[in-house]
């Protein structure tokens, strides 16, 4: 395969990895607005949603491997020390127009760090609900009596499972 050919085949996948990120940034909002809105099936539906969708990431990152691993065979490096910006500028050097792939990997970058903030705001959005229902949990079963005492020591020492719609 000549490197014109690769570098189409890498470009092409640099696009369907933007989308793959697009893709995961909607899921992420979808779960966003489900843990803002207290929906337990919403959360739950968009969990698992993001899951279906991180199943295809391996198959993605083998294809992207290959694609670095031939580009290294070609010039004669070792695979590890290419990057898609480092293939762009190879790939200009040899007379080969990378603009396409140079945006693509700037969108990517840009993507990658939407997903990153949106993820670490859900982990905080989810580390508050976990204290504050653990919180609501102490009171109500330090109100209880002696039956809510024995259960709340039992929480403390490892757990308890709480159906919430009981």
């Amino acid at each position: 395969m000549n490197l014109q050919a690769l570098l189409n085949k890498t470009e092409c996948w640099a696009q369907q990895e933007l989308a793959a990120q697009q893709r995961m940034l909607e899921l992420l909002g979808r779960q966003e607005a489900a843990i803002a809105a207290g929906s337990a099936a919403e959360i739950v539906a968009s969990g698992e949603a993001i899951q279906a969708h991180l199943r295809a990431g391996p198959a993605r990152e083998n294809h992207r491997q290959e694609l670095v691993r031939r580009f290294a065979q070609a010039w004669g490096v070792a695979p590890g020390t290419l990057t898609l910006q480092g293939i762009a500028e190879r790939a200009e050097a040899a007379g080969l127009a990378a603009g396409r792939l140079r945006r693509a990997r700037e969108e990517l970058r840009d993507a990658g760090a939407s997903v990153l903030r949106r993820g670490r705001r859900i982990a905080a959005m989810a580390r508050f609900h976990q204290g504050l229902l653990s919180e609501l949990l102490g009171v109500f079963l330090s109100a209880g009596g002696a039956g809510a005492a024995q259960i709340g020591s039992r929480a403390e020492a490892g757990g308890v499972l709480v159906d919430q719609e009981a």
